[in-house]
């Protein structure tokens, strides 16, 4: 009969034998071989006098597990009440950007009937001046009035100059109509 030694507690609670090519197995009944008095006291030594260390021990995990869940939920609720918050502000951003955009175009609006309604008035002069003193004003009218397209397009000029020209496109088209000029005289 050959025993098979093992290290594990059933193992040693049983015995295999082999016989003829066919394995047995049986319960150890011999307590001091199984070492079944050894195995109790550790069973009980752990069960009664290791319980209050070990209900501690996963007491104090499970408190920091339930504080450290509280913590995060009152941290996503901060969060939350801050995406409110911010989501209120920037509805109230919208809502001041498009009044503004409103009001600027209302503005421009305004200033462009006035512009054109002023310009239709000086227009309305200008010819009322012109027909009743054709003869005697005709070449101050003239002059004034190539002066102010004149200097209006000047103006018109300036600014898309400032505009689209950078320092050293501009001194070139500068000394460009400065020879042109001086070709004319």
């Amino acid at each position: 009969m050959n025993l098979i030694n093992s290290t594990t507690l059933f193992s040693s609670l049983m015995i295999a034998s082999v016989e003829n090519n066919t394995a047995i197995f049986r319960l150890n009944t011999d307590i001091l071989e199984t070492n079944l008095i050894n195995l109790s006291v550790i069973f009980f030594l752990l069960i009664y006098q290791g319980r209050p260390f070990f209900t501690s021990l996963l007491e104090e995990r499970r408190t920091a597990v339930l504080d450290k869940i509280k913590k995060s939920e009152k941290s996503y609720n901060e969060a939350l009440d801050k995406l409110k918050e911010e989501k209120s502000k920037v509805a109230q951003a919208e809502l001041a950007a498009k009044q503004i955009y409103e009001e600027a175009e209302a503005v421009a609006e305004s200033i462009k009937r006035n512009g054109l309604a002023q310009l239709e008035k000086d227009i309305k002069r200008i010819e009322d001046t012109t027909q009743s003193s054709i003869n005697a004003q005709q070449v101050s009218v003239t002059i004034y009035l190539r002066q102010q397209v004149a200097l209006l397009a000047l103006r018109r000029v300036v600014s898309k100059l400032k505009t689209c020209l950078d320092p050293q496109s501009h001194s070139q088209f500068i000394d460009s109509k400065i020879l042109q000029l001086r070709k004319q005289k």
